[in-house]
């Protein structure tokens, strides 16, 4: 994982597998939620979503059925390691309280988590 010096709320993953996040996520969350946001990243090369060449993770100008599968995939990464599969919604609300977002990034975000917390009913 490689820490970019940007303020911003971003991380990023390429196809050649490297994973990058920004200092601005790096301050925002918690070592568990860092965790959450890198299985996310590791969901997405994990299904071969070659379709995104590094977007940033919170996926308003993404497909919502890619993010929600990463979120998925990420959780499991978590629950496989002994990690807590609860810090990637935690994440996620993080994330969404944490500055003001466009209305259709917000909707996205918002729909995102409710994707994951309803899939672990």
């Amino acid at each position: 994982m490689h820490v970019l010096d940007a303020d911003e709320l971003a991380a990023y993953s390429w196809n050649d597998g490297q994973i990058y996040v920004t200092r601005g996520l790096v301050k925002l969350l918690d070592e568990e939620e860092l965790r959450a946001v890198i299985a996310h990243e590791l969901g997405h090369l994990l299904e071969n979503d070659h379709s995104r060449v590094g977007s940033a993770l919170q996926g308003c100008e993404r497909d919502l059925d890619a993010e929600t599968r990463a979120d998925l995939v990420g959780v499991e990464l978590l629950k496989a390691s002994g990690a807590s599969a609860e810090a990637m919604p935690r994440m996620l609300r993080r994330i969404i309280n944490s500055q003001c977002w466009s209305t259709e990034c917000e909707l996205k975000l918002k729909r995102r988590l409710h994707n994951l917390t309803q899939s672990e009913r």
